[in-house]
């Protein structure tokens, strides 16, 4: 098990990361030593991405409908749902933003002002505003404002 853990994380570039064995009685402890905190983001993004599906099902006008993660352009909270919106059409739930915001970090989803949330993946152009705003431009030809408050977290994607 721990040759697997090493191999794995060997093949990640985390060669420095040293896996230990401790047997404490009653009990065999494996853990990992990590020099730097950076070193232990790719192991995150593959254990999270490994647990979650890919795709979720959302009400709309038309019933139940299916959507990937990889098509959602933007997230909105209108009223009291959140709504999904993709190239095929849109959907909602009753989830809250902030757990998308939380859920879907990890798939580079990032919140951009009070009530939505990008797919940093479907931005397109960046343009700088005053105040330290920014406009995004998305790949269905939208613009979106990143607001000041949340300037500090987009920063953070690069």
């Amino acid at each position: 098990m721990v040759s697997k853990l090493k191999e794995i994380l060997k093949n990640l570039g985390l060669e420095e990361i040293k896996v230990t064995r401790d047997k404490v009685p009653f009990t065999e402890n494996i853990g990992i030593i990590f020099k730097e905190e950076e070193h232990l983001i790719p192991l995150i993004d593959i254990l999270e991405k490994s647990t979650k599906t890919e795709s979720l099902y959302l009400k709309s006008k038309k019933g139940k409908i299916l959507i990937k993660y990889s098509e959602v352009i933007l997230i909105e909270k209108v009223d009291k749902k959140t709504y999904f919106y993709t190239d095929k059409g849109e959907g909602y739930t009753h989830k809250t933003l902030e757990y998308y915001e939380r859920e879907l970090y990890i798939r580079k989803f990032i919140r951009i002002n009070k009530s939505q949330i990008v797919n940093f993946n479907k931005i397109v152009r960046i343009v700088p505003l005053m105040n330290r705003k920014l406009l995004l431009e998305l790949d269905d030809e939208s613009a979106l404002e990143v607001s000041r408050g949340y300037r500090r977290n987009f920063d953070k994607m690069f």
